[in-house]
């Protein structure tokens, strides 16, 4: 049993390995690792990562840390070589190890490690003083570093001396002790309990045995160890069988079979001995002899070790029931070897036990004599001591008493500085709260200001849009109202940017989420500076190749947003280009502005974006604005869970990226009915802003500035009707340009013309006949939606509409 006790505690120690240094290279540690990994499967194999090891110590710099390095290959190797049985190899490696290791880190876990493995080196050797020794200098090393598990490892290996010596009581006391110290990873735990059960069972504590078994089988079940479990069941299957259990000893012989079906030689003959005492007590000696014959079948029974003691025994019962008598009289022979083997083994080692008791009553007698010793010598250094410190002690009290009495001087001067710091910090509180209020205060006002002129600002602008509207209207005067309603517009811009920096500084910014075309979003943001980079002489470009269709967000934010950038863009470009880019990116999407302008020095670029700040003061005087643009940006961006970021030089333009985390949406589902296409002629921007939200329900709207562009538009796509603003025309001429359109549009489709009702139609140009129909401005644009697709309205649009003659 000794045999197999050692292979589980083998595999626990196995574990620990030598401790880690951060001068060490990374190779010598995954060579080690790989050393302890193979210990266990092949101990040969160990030897050539041990030498890997080596050589990558053999490149450091000679010192301590590689002479440390040196007795790690020396420590692996020497284990490899005891579990190979090779003892004088093992020791001459172990004791260079130890040498080194002694000198240079007597406390480290490494030299608990190889403090074990001469332990078991001297155990082999029947040193059972000098492996006790060993094992219980590990243990003090190992209790310094605080090293629970170490300590444990110890303890199991001095329980297996007393397991040699047959002190089965002492073995138990320190496998408690073991337990009780370590309980930490699942396979230690496994050892100790599988040692304990085979302690039990030599005290012939046979039903407390068996239940150790059962509580190291569910740890073997848990580390998934097949070896381990086939090991407990063949176990337990002798357990059962010592108590007269044959069924459930059989029933345990069968699961470890099943649970270990690639078992070695040396596990199958120890199931067949088993099998044998089962057939044996059963009465079935037929079967028995055939299974003990099965089990010692090329063996020789005059080397066999003491692990074999119980499986010797069943054979000569078997044999003498069948009438074998000369195979039962060499087992008898075999059994009697191993009894004075055992026998002389358990005196030795109880005699070298005693002694080292002995000896180490002396050493701690001897021990106690010298601590009396320097204790009288030290009653008289202390009385000799004493006269002095109390000298010592006086001047002492008297510079405690000084030093007190400067520690309270500062003590008060420091309570008088908290005094004035802390009635300042109640001034500072006063001041914020009333500069909190201020702001607030100021906030309030611009948001109620804001309210109160955006008023009278809507109905400035509506009157001079019916101005403009008004085709009678003189040239010099109709200029003075464009510029009148250009300055309207830019009023209205700063008042609705004061009112959302109003909102986000009250923290009443209100965000929508829904699926909206981003495309189409950022043309409608854009349609207004066409004509404003046209007339400047601008070029203005926009990709929306990569411009997903359909997404998630704010869609009135986002076209506030571009909107500002392109503001700025134009603002700032008085010749080269501004572009108008989108693209997917992870995460969401960029939309990119880029211009040619006059650029922003590097150490503006974080100014910009501060309210009311703009990179040069200059820069308002020439261009005019508050600095709230692109600060109201940043901020709706940041709230949408994006940002603003700018990339620029001055004199080399500037680059503005509008980063959002919107989600593309699959787009609509092909059963959902189309809308019919609209076109619509006109050349006001603002006008076709309205159309687009005008005819929303109705159709799709499509638009062209000019005849040429209705017709490209007639030949690119499927109109359904076409509307046409007096405005589109009157260049052209009314008649050859509606002739143009009517040519191009197909006979069934209508063409509906918007004409001032000032102008008769007999003054001028008369369109042709030909299903050209007219509707009489100024008339509401929801009116004109309702004429053109209510069919509920037909009655009223045939009295409204005149038949061109």
């Amino acid at each position: 049993m000794r045999a197999l006790r050692v292979g589980i505690v083998a595999l626990a120690l196995l574990i620990a390995g030598a401790e880690a240094r951060a001068s060490i290279p990374p190779s010598f540690d995954r060579a080690v690792e790989a050393a302890k990994a193979a210990m266990l499967r092949d101990p040969g194999l160990v030897i050539e990562h041990a030498e890997q090891a080596k050589r990558v110590a053999a490149a450091m710099q000679p010192g301590d840390e590689r002479s440390l390095a040196f007795a790690t290959t020396d420590w692996l190797k020497g284990e490899s070589q005891i579990r190979l049985n090779h003892h004088a190899q093992a020791a001459t490696l172990i004791n260079r190890a130890v040498t080194t290791v002694r000198r240079l880190a007597p406390r480290s876990e490494l030299y608990g490690n190889l403090l074990l493995s001469r332990g078991a080196i001297e155990r082999e050797r029947s040193n059972i003083a000098g492996a006790l020794s060993a094992y219980q200098s590990a243990h003090r090393v190992f209790q310094q570093l605080n090293n629970a598990r170490g300590q444990a490892r110890a303890l199991v290996q001095i329980a297996d001396l007393y397991n040699d010596a047959q002190d089965f009581t002492s073995a138990l006391h320190y496998l408690e002790l073991a337990s009780t110290t370590y309980q930490g990873d699942d396979v230690f735990r496994l050892a100790i309990l599988n040692n304990r059960a085979q302690t039990l069972g030599g005290l012939s504590r046979v039903q407390d045995a068996l239940l150790q078994f059962q509580n190291a089988l569910r740890l073997a079940q848990k580390v998934d160890s097949k070896p381990l479990q086939g090991l407990i069941w063949r176990n337990i299957a002798r357990g059962e069988l010592r108590l007269g259990r044959i069924d459930a000893a059989e029933l345990a012989l069968d699961k470890a079979r099943r649970v270990d079906p690639d078992a070695g030689p040396a596990d199958q003959r120890a199931l067949s001995s088993i099998a044998a005492q089962a057939a044996f007590q059963r009465g079935r000696y037929p079967a028995a002899a055939a299974a003990i014959d099965r089990s010692f079948a090329g063996t020789d029974l005059s080397t066999t070790p003491v692990s074999l003691r119980d499986a010797h025994k069943t054979a000569y019962d078997i044999y003498s029931a069948t009438g074998r008598t000369e195979d039962a009289l060499r087992h008898l022979q075999a059994l009697k070897r191993i009894d004075d083997e055992s026998t002389r083994l358990a005196t030795s080692t109880n005699l070298a036990l005693m002694s080292a008791r002995f000896d180490f009553a002396n050493q701690e007698l001897r021990i106690a004599r010298m601590k009396a010793a320097d204790l009288q010598r030290n009653i008289a250094f202390e009385r000799e001591q004493l006269r002095t410190e109390r000298l010592i002690m006086f001047g002492s009290v008297g510079a405690v008493i000084v030093v007190l009495a400067l520690l309270g001087i500062w003590l008060f001067t420091l309570g008088r500085s908290r005094d004035r710091i802390r009635a300042a910090h109640g001034d500072l509180a006063i001041t914020n709260d009333r500069l909190e209020k201020a702001l607030a205060v100021k906030t309030e006002f611009l948001a109620t200001t804001s309210h109160e002129i955006r008023t009278p600002l809507n109905g400035i602008l509506g009157m001079t849009q019916v101005m403009l509207a008004d085709g009678h209207l003189p040239p010099d005067t109709r200029e003075r109202v464009e510029v009148m309603h250009g300055a309207g517009l830019t009023m209205r811009a700063l008042v609705d940017d004061l009112l959302d920096v109003a909102k986000i500084e009250h923290g009443r910014l209100t965000l929508e989420s829904t699926p909206f075309d981003l495309a189409a979003t950022i043309r409608e943001a854009s349609r207004l500076w066409e004509d404003q980079a046209a007339a400047k002489g601008v070029a203005f470009v926009i990709d929306l190749r990569d411009c997903p269709a359909i997404v998630t967000g704010d869609p009135a934010r986002i076209r506030q947003i571009v909107f500002n950038l392109l503001s700025n863009a134009l603002k700032f470009t008085a010749q080269g280009r501004v572009d108008l880019s989108v693209h997917r990116e992870q995460g969401g999407v960029a939309i990119r502005v880029s211009d040619t302008g006059i650029g922003i020095p590097p150490d503006k670029l974080d100014d910009i974006f501060e309210a009311f700040r703009q990179a040069d003061a200059s820069t308002t005087r020439q261009f005019g604005g508050t600095g709230l643009g692109l600060a109201i940006c940043r901020r709706l961006a940041q709230a949408m869970g994006g940002d603003v970021t700018v990339v620029s030089e001055a004199g080399r333009g500037a680059r503005f990226t509008l980063s959002l985390p919107l989600i593309e949406q699959a787009a609509p589902a092909p059963d959902e009915p189309d809308l019919p296409y609209l076109l619509i002629v006109d050349r006001n921007p603002i006008r076709r802003a309205m159309w687009t939200k005008l005819a929303h329900p109705y159709a799709r709207p499509v638009f062209a500035r000019s005849p040429a562009e209705a017709v490209a538009c007639l030949r690119d796509g499927d109109v359904a009707q076409v509307l046409v603003d007096d405005s589109a025309v009157r260049d052209d001429g009314p008649e050859a340009a509606l002739r143009t359109i009517r040519a191009a549009t197909p006979p069934d489709r209508p063409i509906t013309l918007l004409w001032p009702d000032t102008e008769p139609l007999e003054r001028n140009e008369s369109p042709p006949a030909e299903l050209i129909k007219v509707i009489a401005k100024p008339i509401a644009g929801a009116e004109v939606m309702r004429m053109l697709f209510d069919a509920s309205s037909q009655t009223q649009h045939s009295a409204l509409v005149t038949q061109a003659a």
